[in-house]
């Protein structure tokens, strides 16, 4: 494993001296080996695996600048690489460039080029093998973080160590120099373990770029989760802090600028709205992270952030509220419809997704209530469940979907009286009974609606059978219409099978 106090992460972008050294390829088998004493440096490189990245170890000087070139090596599938190194004691660079990751928020697959993810031993000895190293964006704050400090007077190991403690607790409270993040894009993950804490930072990374990336209406391939951790790792190494200034001023992605709450109330809402999203496949939801993301979002911590207070945000989606039809009630011909949304924060959309007479329908929005309107037209549709669907987004990107099943229901049951027969002369204790049958589904009730005087209860417990005793002393003498009458589909939900 690799030791707490022996590895951090660094993010240089000076001059490389190639002066030789030792290359292997990846996955551990080595091409060759310039040293007396020769170590193996082995790990991760991670924004979601990144296959087939070039690998390189530098040597690395008292301030953290880069130096001869040690070893190198090709990530495979997984990410994974291996190098020997020949005799050197002192601080090494492990920088990836280039291959490809698939990005979490999009399933897109993502190249990264140029920029580099880093991260450094600050004390590696001769002859050393070291397992479980990762490199990833975080690794990569935490490397121009030191390298700040480090070049402000701070020696090697204490800049390490103290910029890992403040990122380690501000990214998801994990040790970003041993823990492998997890993939919440596939299942499996049900706890918030270290590397389930982990996998959602790297996912957030993708999430916010996506948002960054739509708002300056550009691609992922010029704006990701790996472009937006670069421009952090040059944020931090600039000034020491994440305050959105660069070495020539404000960075930006695409034509979005960073600033001291990009890492903090961004990443955090961006967290809530990939846990909330399609993209994500463990069971994680936004009650679980909800503590993680209040965390990062109104952290304080002047290390990182300088004097910039930390800020409450809204996580939490808008709130449906179906109208008409009531949700599992019955309709037929043309219904009205009617559903709203509400969110403290604003509504930024609301829309019907189904069925399709439906989607095209428009909201009216009002601050911080949404309503959509319209008519359901099914006097064509076949009798049986059909579901309504609609999506609200509030200002801050919360999305909430919503479904109301409703029972078509255009024919109804057909009803057979069998006594008194039509246009019969009663008197006296009659009999009353009938039938129903169901052309679809099963009869839930069968009922006489506005009996007569002197009609008494059903007698019978079948659903689609009626019986009553009729005293017709108690009705007006002439003709009166006895009708029975079958379950009624906007009051009552039939059973299908």
């Amino acid at each position: 494993m690799l030791r707490s106090s022996a590895f951090a992460c660094f993010a240089r972008f000076g001059a490389l001296l190639f002066l030789g050294g030792t290359l292997s390829c990846g996955g551990g088998t080595p091409v060759s080996i310039d040293g007396l004493s020769e170590g193996e440096l082995s790990g991760t490189v991670i924004k979601g695996p990144v296959a087939d990245a070039s690998v390189t170890v530098f040597k690395l000087d008292g301030r953290l600048s880069r130096g001869t070139r040690l070893g190198e090596a090709r990530t495979d599938e997984a990410g994974a690489f291996t190098i020997r190194v020949g005799s050197y004691n002192g601080p090494l660079a492990i920088v990836a460039t280039s291959g490809l990751y698939t990005d979490e928020a999009g399933g897109t697959p993502v190249s990264l080029g140029a920029r580099e993810l880093v991260t450094i031993l600050p004390a590696y000895r001769s002859g050393s093998n070291v397992t479980g190293i990762r490199v990833t964006p975080v690794s990569s704050i935490a490397a121009g973080l030191a390298t700040f400090h480090v070049q402000q007077g701070a020696g090697v190991e204490e800049a390490v160590s103290e910029a890992f403690r403040h990122v380690n607790t501000h990214f998801g409270d994990v040790d970003w120099r041993t823990t492998a993040a997890a993939d919440l894009t596939v299942e499996g993950v049900t706890t918030m373990t270290p590397g389930a804490r982990a996998g959602l930072v790297l996912a957030a990374l993708s999430q916010q770029a996506a948002g960054i990336a739509a708002e300056a209406g550009v691609s992922v391939a010029l704006v990701n989760g790996a472009s937006l951790g670069a421009a952090l790792a040059a944020d931090a190494a600039a000034d020491g802090v994440l305050d959105g200034a660069g070495p020539s001023g404000t960075l930006r992605q695409g034509s979005v600028a960073l600033d001291a709450w990009t890492a903090r109330a961004g990443l955090a809402q961006a967290l809530a709205t990939f846990v909330s999203g399609p993209r994500n496949r463990s069971t994680l939801r936004l009650g679980d992270v909800r503590t993680m993301v209040n965390a990062m979002s109104t952290s304080a911590d002047a290390y990182l952030f300088g004097n910039t207070p930390g800020t409450v945000i809204d996580v939490d989606p808008p709130e449906v509220s179906w109208l008409k039809p009531a949700p599992d009630s019955g309709v037929s011909g043309t219904a009205p419809l009617e559903v709203r949304a509400t969110d403290a924060s604003g509504l930024q959309s609301f829309r019907f997704t189904a069925p399709a007479s439906l989607v095209a329908l428009q909201p009216s929005i009002e601050g911080t209530s949404a309503l959509l309107t319209g008519t359901l037209d099914v006097s064509a549709l076949p009798d049986g469940p059909l579901a309504i669907q609609v999506v609200a987004e509030d200002k801050r990107g919360n999305i909430t979907s919503s479904t109301a099943n409703v029972i078509v229901s255009n024919r109804g049951p057909s009803i057979s009286v069998s006594a008194p027969s039509d246009g019969t002369t009663v008197r006296g204790q009659v009999l009353l009974t009938a039938t129903a049958s169901a052309q679809q589904g099963v009869v839930q009730r069968l009922e006489l609606r506005d009996p007569p005087p002197g009609v008494g209860a059903d007698t019978l417990a079948a659903a689609d059978s009626f019986a009553a005793q009729w005293d017709t002393t108690k009705a007006r003498e002439g003709s009166t219409s006895s009708c029975s009458a079958p379950w009624t589909p906007t009051a009552r939900r039939p059973t299908f099978p």
